[in-house]
């Protein structure tokens, strides 16, 4: 029995689409790109830092081509807050509280004189977002100190701040790669930051108010100029983002 003509080309077109239909996934696994690195050319990781500057987090790049500039950007955050008991004595406890809080942004880079070496040179610079290193003295339960008897509000408070610049250069060592050759990697930075000659502002009530200590003032500014270095130690603990 002949076929009509009318039926093969139906047939034969649905017989070449079957095929292609089937071949189809396997043309498309070979075709699907392949993910690169965030920017070509450049290796990457990120760290978990802790140390002085508090805990942090960091990104790191540099160019595939020159082993021995590495370029960092970070955040960090410290925060203390803990009071603490200084004691006339056992009758009078004087209480202060600190507030330091110090967030940061850096941007920093490193040079490795020795290509081969983990040994490196660093420069870069910080921004304080928010800083605040201040403290308050009272006297919760009064003085009592031989004739003398003063309640918290006669005693009074004193609270005082330091104010330093936001914009902290910073300079350093270390060593550790900040893109380790490994997936995993540890590092370790020594520097300081210049925060130059700090500024002092004083609030008094009450007894300490009548005190000579708010004249006081400028004689500490000028004994505290040469606390213009801010140490900076942190280990950081890396992981490589590109082959």
């Amino acid at each position: 029995m002949k076929t009509p003509s009318w039926l093969i080309s139906p047939v034969l077109l649905l017989c070449l689409a079957g095929r292609t239909f089937a071949f189809t996934p396997h043309l498309s696994d070979s075709l699907r790109p392949t993910p690169g690195p965030l920017i070509p050319g450049w290796k990457q990781s990120i760290a978990v830092a802790v140390g002085t500057n508090g805990i942090g987090a960091e990104w790191v790049i540099h160019k595939n081509a020159n082993l021995r500039w590495q370029y960092r950007a970070a955040v960090h955050y410290f925060g203390y807050a803990k009071p603490s008991t200084i004691n006339l004595n056992a009758e009078s406890p004087l209480l202060l509280i600190p507030t330091v809080q110090m967030s940061m942004v850096r941007a920093q880079a490193d040079w490795h004189p020795f290509r081969r070496g983990t040994f490196h040179l660093s420069g870069g610079l910080a921004l304080g977002i928010a800083p605040r290193y201040a403290a308050r003295l009272v006297a919760e339960q009064g003085i009592r100190y031989y004739s003398i008897n003063l309640s918290e509000e006669e005693f009074g408070t004193l609270e005082f701040e330091l104010r330093y610049r936001r914009v902290m250069p910073y300079l350093g060592l270390g060593l550790g790669r900040a893109v380790p050759h490994r997936r995993f990697g540890v590092s370790a930075d020594l520097g300081c930051f210049y925060i130059g000659s700090p500024r002092l502002s004083l609030f008094t009530d009450g007894l300490i108010e009548s005190t000579t200590l708010p004249d006081e003032l400028p004689n500490i500014e000028r004994n505290m100029k040469n606390y213009s270095f801010l140490p900076s130690l942190n280990l950081y603990f890396r992981y490589r983002l590109t082959p």
